[in-house]
């Protein structure tokens, strides 16, 4: 029987074993990059079993949708963009229990905002 190359081999890696936990926060997540590359790729280290048990990723970014909708664009983006598509439901389905969007207003915004607090703006 010939073996799946997607498969997890635990040598591989140099400590020989999987994080414990871990969480993975993407800002400017309804953009390209996560829907082309980083969603994708993510999945696919599930699908090797390369994630830890206990792991989430939270999108952030301005646009305005849940966490189902959120789901569901990166479902999409899966099948569209990862190098194997969507090879496991049972597999997608654990991932995708793991996303989760939270909206927010730029961060560069709010920053720039607290950091001249009370303090004469310079001229442009």
């Amino acid at each position: 029987m010939a073996s799946d190359p997607h498969d997890y081999v635990p040598g591989v890696l140099r400590q020989g074993k999987r994080p414990h936990a871990c969480v993975v926060v993407i800002f400017g997540a309804s953009g390209d990059l996560t829907k082309r590359k980083l969603i994708p790729a993510l999945y696919n280290l599930a699908l090797e079993k390369r994630l830890p048990e206990r792991f989430a990723v939270v999108g952030y970014a301005r646009s305005d949708m849940t966490h189902e909708v959120f789901r569901d664009k990166m479902r999409e983006a899966v099948e569209e963009f990862s190098r194997t598509g969507l090879k496991d439901k049972e597999v997608w389905e654990r991932f995708a229990s793991a996303l989760y969007y939270e909206r927010g207003e730029d961060c560069r915004a709010q920053a720039s905002a607290s950091a001249w607090s009370g303090r004469p703006r310079p001229r442009r």
